[in-house]
C-alpha cells in the first residue's frame, strides 16, 4: 500500500503516481505532508492489476486524490480507472476530489484537463504547493543541517568525514588486509584518483575502530615529519621500550602503530632546482633513512601515498627499501562505486538524487581515474541549488546550458579559478602559453591533448622560479589541471593537460587557442626546423628561405612575445643573418661601381637609406583603386538660389595605402634623415610602432609620400577609395581610443582598405571650399592656401559620422587625431585636367 500515516483508516491524501515520479515524491511531495501534519497513503510503487485490489478503498478513505501526472502515469491504466472511481466518490461527497499535479509535461486525458490543478513542469516555485498543503517553511535547525555540503568537492576527504565516504569498501578491507601481511603499503595512483580519501577517510577510521590502532599523520613536505621521526629514531638507538611508549603510549592496549604519509611525491620535490634531472635531494635521503629505521620496531606500520607520475623516483630509493614490494594501484571507482559516492552522501542527510542524475554522472566520467575532484566539486554545486531534499536531473543540465554539461562547468569553474589565483601577469601569460603548447591542433576533428617535455614548454629569457611556480600551481592537487609524468627511461619530465574536457569546456582556453592559434602553429614549425637544422651540424641548407622570412617576419614579435626556445631564437637569427649576407651580397654586385667611386661611408649611408625606404615600401601595403565614375553633388547659386547639381567625375586607376602610415614607418624616415620633425623619441617607440602617425602637419606628411615617391590624396581620390565602404560593419567599429592601423577592430572597405571611417582623420592635398564638394585646387609647398580639406572622422569623435565626413585645418597644425596615407599615380595636375 505504500505507507499509511493515519494509524487507522481515513487520511487527508491518496496519492498516485509512476515510477518516474517516485524520486520526487520520496524527496520532495512526502517530507512536505510530514511538516504539514497530514495523513496520506501513497499507491503501490508497481505497475499491473494488482494495483487495482486496493485503489477504490484508498480512494473512498481519503479526502482528497493527488495525481502526479508524468509520462509513465500517462501512458499506464491508472488514469482510466481514476477516473470511474473518482467519478463515484464525486458523486457521493458532491465535490470533486482529484487534484493534479503536473510534474513532466504530457498531453492530459480529457477529464483531467478541466480540473485546476498545480503545474510544476518547469521547476518554478512550489508556492502553490505548498499553500494547498498548508506547508510550514523549514525549521532553522533543518536549514542548518542542510547548509553544509556532505561533499568535500576538489580536496581530500578528511578522517572527520568517513561517515560521508563512498564506494571503496572492498578496497578498504583489500588494502588493510595486506598492510597487515607486509606492515608496509603505498597506495599508487594518478592525481584525482581518490588515493588520500581512501587513507584518511577508509583505511584509517577502520584501523582505529575495528583494530585499535594508533595513528600518526602527515604530508611528506610537512616540517613537523622529520623533527617526529629524529625524536623516534634517537630514542629508539638509545632505548627500544621508550622509544615503543612514545609510539603506542599505553603499550598493553595497542594492537598496532601506523605512519601515514600522504602526498609522498612532495618527498622528491623537497630540494629538486633542476626537475628534468632525476636525482634525490638531501632532504629526501635523510627521511627515508629514519623511515626505514622506524620499521624495525614490531608492530609498527607504514602507509603511503604517491601519484604515479613520481613511479621513477622509487628507483632511486631501493637503498632503503623496495618500493616495488609494496605498490598496491588506486584504480578508477566501478560503476557502482561511484554510484554510492554520488547518492549516499546526501541521502545521509535525507536528500535524494535523481537516479537519472546519477547514471548521467557515472556515464559522463567513464573510466577516467582523474575525474572524482571534478565529480566532487560538481556535487558541492548541485547542492546550492537543491529543492529542499531533493536534486534533480534538470538541475544539472541548466548549471551549464544547453552546450555544456554540468560536470564541465565545475570543471571549467575550477579551472579560471586557478588561473585568476595566479600571483602575477607574467605568471598568467606563462600559463597561457603552457595550454595552448600541449594542445594538438586538429582541422577536421576536435582538438586534442598533446603531452610535451617540460623544457618545450619554458621560454629562454624566463625566470626558471615563476616558470616552476607557475607549473606547480597549475598541477597542484588544489587544482589539478595539468598532469606531470617521469619517463622512466629517458628520464625527460613530461607535462599534459588532465582531461580534454577542458579543451572542449573551458571558454577561456578557447579564446586563446583562437588568438593564438596561429602563433603557436608557426613556432611549432619553427621548432621542427630548428631541430633539422641543428641536427645536420647547423648548416646552410636548413636555414629560411627569403620567402619563408618574409612570411613569418610579421608574426616574429608576437612569436618572440609569446615566448620562444634557445633553438628557434638561434636558428632565427642565423636565417636572418645568412639571408642578409645574401641581400648585401646582391647589393654589393648591383652597386659595385658606384662603391668605387665613392667614399665608403657615403656609399654605405646610402645603401642603409635605400634599404630602409624599401624596406617601408614594402612593409606598407598597397591597394589598387580600379578607375571609374565618382557621382558628386556641387551647390550652386543663381539668383540667390542654391541648387544641388549631380556631376560625375571619371578617375583613372591609381593605388593607396591599404592602412594609415605608422610611427614606425616615420621613424625610418626619420633615421634616415629624409624627414625631420620634433619629437623623435615619441615617434620612434617601439611600443607605439603600429599606431597611426598623428600630431604631423600637412608639408611633412607630403614630404614622407614624397620619399617613397608617392604623394598625399586629393578629396576626390580619397572619396573613390571610400566608395566601397562596408557599411555594415561601420557601427561596430568605432572606437573610443587611437588603435594599432591593422587592428582586428577597425573599419575597412569591400576592397580592405582600413580606418577611412575612424581611428584619425587624414590629410589631403586638396583645398577646403565649403560651398563645394572638391576645388581645383590643391596644396604644394609655394602654394597661397590656407585651408585644406581633412576627410574621415576619428577616435575623437562621440557620435557617428559618415566617412565622407569634411572639415577644413591650416597646413602647419598639429592634431592628435589627424594622420594620413599616401595615394601614387598621376599628378594632383594631371588627375585634375580631366575634371569639368
Amino acid at each position: 500500500m505504500g505507507e499509511n500515516t493515519a494509524g487507522g483508516t481515513g487520511y487527508d491524501f491518496f496519492i498516485s503516481f509512476a515510477d518516474d515520479a517516485k524520486e520526487w515524491v520520496k524527496a520532495v511531495l512526502v517530507p512536505k505532508l510530514k511538516r504539514a501534519g497530514k495523513s496520506y497513503v501513497l499507491d503501490r510503487e508497481v505497475t499491473g492489476w494488482s494495483w487495482l485490489e486496493d485503489i477504490q478503498t484508498n480512494i473512498e478513505q481519503s479526502k482528497k486524490v493527488l495525481v502526479i501526472i508524468t509520462p509513465q502515469y500517462a501512458s499506464s491504466q491508472r488514469p482510466y480507472l481514476l477516473q470511474l472511481m473518482a467519478f463515484t466518490k464525486g458523486a457521493e461527497d458532491r465535490q470533486w476530489p482529484v487534484i493534479p499535479i503536473h510534474l513532466k509535461y504530457v498531453k492530459l486525458e480529457l477529464f483531467l484537463r478541466f480540473i485546476k490543478g498545480i503545474n510544476l513542469t518547469n521547476y518554478q516555485s512550489e508556492d502553490e504547493l505548498d499553500q494547498l498543503l498548508n506547508v510550514p517553511p523549514i525549521s532553522i535547525d533543518e536549514e542548518e543541517k542542510l547548509k553544509l555540503s556532505p561533499y568535500p568537492g576538489m580536496i581530500a576527504f578528511k578522517e572527520e568525514e568517513a561517515g560521508l565516504f563512498f564506494g571503496r569498501d572492498e578496497d578498504i578491507d583489500k588494502h588493510i588486509r595486506a598492510l597487515h601481511s607486509q606492515s608496509m603499503l603505498v597506495l599508487i595512483g594518478a592525481s584525482g584518483c581518490g588515493k588520500s580519501s581512501l587513507a584518511r577517510a577508509g583505511m584509517i577510521p577502520k584501523l582505529k575502530t575495528d583494530y585499535n590502532f594508533l595513528v600518526k599523520s602527515f604530508r611528506a613536505d610537512d616540517s613537523e615529519l622529520e623533527a617526529w621521526l629524529n625524536e623516534v629514531n634517537i630514542l629508539i638507538e638509545q632505548n627500544v621500550d621508550q622509544a615503543k611508549q612514545l609510539l603506542f603510549e599505553d603499550y598493553s592496549k595497542v594492537s598496532g602503530f601506523l605512519l601515514f604519509i600522504d602526498q609522498f611525491e612532495e618527498l622528491y620535490n623537497l630540494d629538486i632546482i633542476d626537475r628534468s634531472k632525476l636525482s634525490l635531494g638531501l632532504k629526501a635521503k635523510t627521511l627515508l633513512k629514519q623511515i626505514n629505521l622506524l620499521r624495525r620496531l614490531p608492530k609498527v606500520y607504514i602507509l603511503i601515498t604517491l601519484r604515479s607520475d613520481f613511479y621513477p623516483y622509487i628507483i632511486l630509493s631501493q637503498d632503503y627499501f623496495d618500493f616495488h614490494d609494496y605498490l598496491k594501484p588506486v584504480n578508477a571507482l566501478t560503476r557502482q562505486g561511484l554510484s554510492a559516492a554520488i547518492s549516499q552522501p546526501a541521502l545521509k542527510k535525507g536528500v535524494f538524487i535523481a537516479e537519472l542524475l546519477i547514471e548521467r554522472l557515472v556515464n559522463e566520467a567513464g573510466d577516467d581515474a582523474e575525474i572524482l575532484p571534478f565529480i566532487q566539486e560538481t556535487m558541492r554545486l548541485l547542492w546550492t541549488k537543491r529543492y529542499e531534499y531533493f536534486i534533480s536531473l534538470e538541475v544539472y543540465e541548466n548549471l551549464g546550458g544547453q552546450n555544456i554539461s554540468g560536470l564541465r562547468t565545475s570543471i571549467t569553474d575550477k579551472a579560471e579559478a586557478a588561473y585568476k589565483k595566479l600571483p602575477s601577469d607574467k605568471h598568467k601569460q606563462i600559463a597561457k602559453r603552457i595550454f595552448i603548447r600541449l594542445i594538438q591542433f586538429n582541422e577536421d576533428k576536435p582538438d586534442t591533448r598533446r603531452r610535451q617535455v617540460v623544457s618545450a614548454l619554458k621560454a629562454n629569457n624566463e625566470s626558471d622560479l615563476i616558470f616552476e611556480e607557475t607549473l606547480d600551481h597549475l598541477s597542484s592537487e588544489n587544482y589539478r589541471l595539468l598532469t606531470i609524468y617521469h619517463d622512466e627511461h629517458k628520464r625527460e619530465i613530461k607535462v599534459d593537460i588532465v582531461h580534454e574536457i577542458l579543451i572542449r569546456a573551458w571558454v577561456t582556453l578557447k579564446n586563446w587557442i583562437v588568438s593564438l592559434k596561429e602563433i603557436e602553429q608557426s613556432y611549432r614549425y619553427l621548432s621542427f626546423q630548428s631541430e633539422k637544422w641543428e641536427g645536420d651540424f647547423k648548416g646552410k641548407a636548413g636555414l629560411l628561405s627569403v620567402q619563408q622570412i618574409r612570411l613569418l617576419r610579421p608574426k616574429w614579435k608576437l612569436i618572440k612575445e609569446y615566448g620562444v626556445s634557445d633553438k628557434v631564437e638561434r636558428y632565427w637569427q642565423a636565417s636572418i643573418d645568412y639571408n642578409k649576407y645574401l641581400t648585401y651580397k646582391e647589393v654589393i654586385k648591383y652597386f659595385s661601381v658606384v662603391i668605387v667611386f665613392s667614399i665608403l661611408t657615403y656609399t654605405g649611408w646610402i645603401i642603409y637609406g635605400f634599404y630602409i625606404k624599401n624596406s617601408v615600401l614594402l612593409a606598407l601595403d598597397q591597394v589598387k583603386i580600379h578607375g571609374g565614375i565618382l557621382p558628386i553633388v556641387v551647390e550652386t547659386e543663381t539668383n540667390n538660389e542654391i541648387t544641388n547639381i549631380q556631376k560625375s567625375i571619371k578617375l583613372n586607376e591609381f593605388m593607396i595605402h591599404k592602412y594609415e602610415v605608422n610611427k614606425g614607418s616615420v621613424c625610418k624616415c626619420i633615421k634616415v634623415l629624409e624627414c625631420k620633425l620634433g619629437d623623435v623619441n615619441n615617434i620612434c617607440n617601439d611600443k607605439e610602432y603600429n599606431l597611426p602617425m598623428n600630431n604631423i602637419n600637412l608639408a611633412d606628411a607630403q614630404n614622407f609620400c614624397e620619399w617613397l615617391g608617392m604623394r598625399l590624396p586629393l578629396e576626390i581620390e580619397w572619396e573613390m577609395a571610400a566608395k566601397n565602404i562596408d557599411s555594415s560593419i561601420l557601427l561596430n567599429k568605432v572606437n573610443s581610443n587611437i588603435i594599432e592601423v591593422n587592428n582586428e577592430y577597425i573599419d575597412r572597405t569591400k576592397d580592405n582598405i582600413y580606418g577611412l571611417y575612424g581611428n584619425v582623420s587624414e590629410w589631403t592635398l586638396s583645398e577646403y571650399q565649403e560651398d563645394a564638394f572638391y576645388s581645383k585646387r590643391y596644396w604644394h609647398k609655394s602654394s597661397d592656401i590656407d585651408s585644406v580639406t581633412v576627410k574621415g572622422t576619428s577616435a575623437k569623435y562621440s557620435e557617428v559620422k559618415n566617412y565622407f565626413y569634411r572639415v577644413d585645418l591650416m597646413p602647419e597644425a598639429l592634431n592628435n587625431y589627424v594622420g594620413f596615407r599616401c595615394v601614387s599615380n598621376l599628378s594632383p595636375e594631371e588627375v585634375l585636367s580631366h575634371i569639368e
